[in-house]
């Protein structure tokens, strides 16, 4: 994997570059580079080859970078380490795995991940160097009990930092998607381990899609949109880099305050506010008109019974109409 990402950093501005070049750089032949540019190729990355001028990248990228991230979180004395990998099978999984082992708040970004998941156990498309996986690893102090609303706050975190990017507003769907244009941008999964009233160990997984091609929206069951669509050409770096940041301040903040400080915010941006929307749980079907969230994160539903409060869980959220 090393060499494939030290050869796609060498063509990821969009440029051509002759198979000599690249293999003097790389210090091997330019069958070898050929060969690399294939497995390049079967990963998703679209790559002009022209004779006489050599390989070209269609899209350039970014990769990551670790100290360009750290230069845009305001204080790295807040976040005890950041780790930046081009392969993992689940940056949640990793961080699981770290908790109570490291220091804490701790994050992991990885180009692409081989087991990716979201709510559910639903898997998550991962490509390499397209988007962003962001796990954080995070210690409530309060215990399991004092997190009401919390991946409902990481969404009013993720908007927040996408508004100060100048990105298109985003909405945001109860309990952990983030939306624009009517599809799915986003996801948060959330993860916890500890006891109820005591320090429990919290995993905060998030997905952005940056770059999503046609060929990999294949794999995908439901209308998705990422940021290049919504004409978002910033930096990828800066955007870990200012998300991070954005959740360790909100953090603080709801550890001292919980999510009703945050509850407006995450009204303003319902997706589904006002709608007739349907709740599928494991055995049943609630319907109603989405009246936003209480300051528990609750999700209300106006009913003919009334306002009826739902709890996060197994279950999904989907308007009956087809208004959003």
């Amino acid at each position: 994997m090393r060499g494939l990402i030290e050869l796609l950093s060498l063509i990821s501005d969009g440029q051509y570059h002759s198979g000599e070049s690249l293999g003097q750089h790389l210090n091997i032949s330019r069958a070898s580079i050929w060969k690399r540019i294939q497995v390049l190729q079967s990963m998703g990355f679209e790559i002009y080859s022209i004779r006489g001028k050599g390989y070209r990248l269609v899209d350039a990228i970014e990769l990551l970078d670790k100290q360009k991230i750290l230069s845009n979180i305001g204080s790295t004395e807040t976040l005890a380490s950041l780790e930046v990998l081009s392969e993992i099978d689940s940056t949640n999984a990793y961080m699981l795995s770290k908790a109570g082992q490291i220091s804490t708040p701790a994050a992991c970004l990885s180009e692409s991940q081989t087991a990716g998941r979201g709510r559910r156990g639903k898997p998550w498309v991962s490509p390499f160097g397209s988007n962003i996986y962001l796990s954080l690893l995070w210690t409530a102090h309060g215990g399991l009990q004092s997190l009401d609303g919390l991946s409902l706050m990481i969404g009013v975190s993720i908007a927040k930092t996408l508004s100060g990017l100048e990105c298109p507003d985003v909405q945001l769907k109860w309990p952990n998607d983030i939306y624009a244009n009517k599809k799915k941008l986003g996801g948060v999964l959330v993860e916890l381990t500890g006891n109820w009233m005591d320090q429990a160990h919290v995993v905060i997984g998030i997905g952005l899609n940056q770059r999503i091609t046609q060929e990999q929206r294949q794999h995908i069951e439901q209308p998705i949109v990422d940021l290049a669509e919504l004409g978002w050409s910033g930096s990828r770096n800066e955007l870990a880099g200012k998300l991070i940041n954005q959740l360790l301040l909100d953090l603080r903040a709801f550890e001292e305050k919980g999510f009703s400080m945050f509850q407006d915010d995450w009204n303003a941006r319902n997706v589904y506010e006002g709608c007739s929307v349907e709740v599928l749980q494991p055995r049943s079907r609630l319907l109603g008109e989405c009246q936003g969230v209480n300051e528990r994160g609750e999700l209300l539903l106006k009913t003919e019974q009334g306002i009826l409060k739902v709890h996060s869980g197994e279950l999904s959220l989907r308007p009956i109409s087809r208004e959003v």
